[in-house]
């Protein structure tokens, strides 16, 4: 089976192990984005649900991504992640709160029945086969789609399209930052490139002065 190699980490992924932006690329790979969560976690309660939220969104565009554009079954393993950081983090920031995290786990085991599960079979299956015609730009391009009757159709109907000139030298808007000493390009959403090479490098925490992301993130 093929696999890709997550800009972020490094590390070979599969398929289903990645993140599919609407915008025609991969988006991080799911182990990336789930690390990413846990670091949003640790400073705040308020990491889903709201306005300036910065999770589940593409790390290179900053696209919004919905579930099942985040990997195979991300909802389940999101489900099960959820609870223990917030549990942590009100037992690390509030008073008189003690909340046994074995109870939360076994407390949401039980609900977890009621998440359904989200695999990504038919979408290797059809990648692999179209493999030299863009599939994985296509895919991306229509996965949001992917509960259709004509998915199969539609997702056919994306192959071997190339993206014009203009849409793949769209310029990004940035600023030159020094964070602790070392230059980055800053997009409006925090995002982080390397002023020479232009490569992401991560995500700028702007509370802490800190990167979140990129280079050390292991």
């Amino acid at each position: 089976m093929t696999t890709y190699t997550c800009d972020i980490c490094s590390e070979e992924k599969t398929l289903s192990q990645m993140t599919l932006c609407k915008n025609g690329h991969f988006g991080g790979c799911q182990k990336c984005h789930a690390k990413f969560v846990k670091t949003q976690y640790k400073k705040t309660f308020k990491v889903y649900g709201y306005d300036n939220s910065v999770v589940q969104k593409c790390m290179y565009c900053r696209e919004k991504m919905y579930d099942h554009q985040m990997g195979e079954d991300w909802g389940i393993k999101l489900s099960k992640l959820q609870p223990i950081m917030m549990a942590q983090y009100l037992n690390e920031n509030c008073e008189n709160v003690n909340i046994d995290l074995k109870d939360v786990i076994a407390s949401k085991a039980e609900q977890l029945g009621n998440v359904k599960s989200f695999k990504y079979n038919i979408f290797e299956e059809l990648v692999e086969t179209f493999k030299d015609r863009n599939s994985v730009k296509a895919l991306c391009k229509v996965i949001q789609k992917s509960d259709a009757p004509d998915f199969v159709e539609l997702f056919m109907s994306y192959l071997d399209v190339e993206e014009s000139d203009d849409d793949d030298d769209e310029e990004i808007e940035v600023e030159r930052i020094n964070i602790n000493g070392k230059e980055y390009y800053m997009t409006d959403d925090k995002v982080l490139y390397d002023p020479e090479t232009q490569d992401l490098i991560g995500i700028f925490d702007n509370a802490n002065n800190t990167v979140i992301l990129g280079e050390g993130y292991e």
